[in-house]
């Protein structure tokens, strides 16, 4: 079974992607993927010519930092930058999934729908949370202001519309139990 996990940013994928794989899928995470790609000369080049600069880091790293920091507040850097990454992003997560040895797979991604790889997937798993919630979750791991929380949130679809396109809702309100309904997910496949 191939499943996609997706949700808006702090909604618990990450959690929920846990229980997959505690349950013996491999998980693939779209985001680690995606930053994966800078590592490629031809993309790094292009997103270098897009953003007028480096993204190499004084340590020699990939300053993701900066990328995000252009990214998120300018829409036309955004949808261009999506240009670049978005088909290949499919095509390694494609391959990825390809090469795994087992055949219950489960993707992290909370640019699912937006990128177009929705398709690719037996179920569409959409995980929801309050977002008062989601905003305190985000703040806590990284500082996250709730004005960047806000940039993030304002560039992917809703919560809601992704309810409506997704097979199951999994609920992560601190009163559901998620492990319950990922049980459930898979008993009923």
């Amino acid at each position: 079974m191939k499943i996609a996990i997706t949700g808006n940013i702090g909604s618990g994928k990450s959690t929920v992607a846990k229980v997959f794989g505690a349950m013996g899928f491999d998980i693939l995470d779209a985001d680690a993927l995606a930053k994966s790609l800078y590592e490629i000369p031809t993309i790094r080049i292009q997103v270098e010519e897009l953003l007028k600069t480096s993204i190499i880091s004084p340590s020699g790293g990939i300053d993701y930092a900066k990328i995000a920091s252009v990214y998120f507040n300018d829409i036309d850097i955004y949808n261009s930058l999506n240009k670049i990454l978005y088909p290949a992003l499919k095509k390694l997560i494609e391959e990825v999934i390809s090469n795994c040895q087992n055949s219950n797979v489960a993707l992290e991604a909370a640019i699912l729908f937006e990128a177009g790889l929705e398709k690719d997937f037996d179920k569409i798993i959409v995980v929801s949370a309050p977002r008062k919630m989601r905003f305190r979750k985000v703040n806590s791991r990284n500082g996250m202001t709730q004005e960047q929380f806000l940039e993030r949130e304002n560039r992917q679809f809703s919560q809601e519309w992704k309810e409506q396109h997704c097979s199951t809702v999994v609920v992560n309100d601190e009163s559901s139990s998620v492990i319950e309904q990922v049980e459930k997910i898979i008993l009923d496949n």
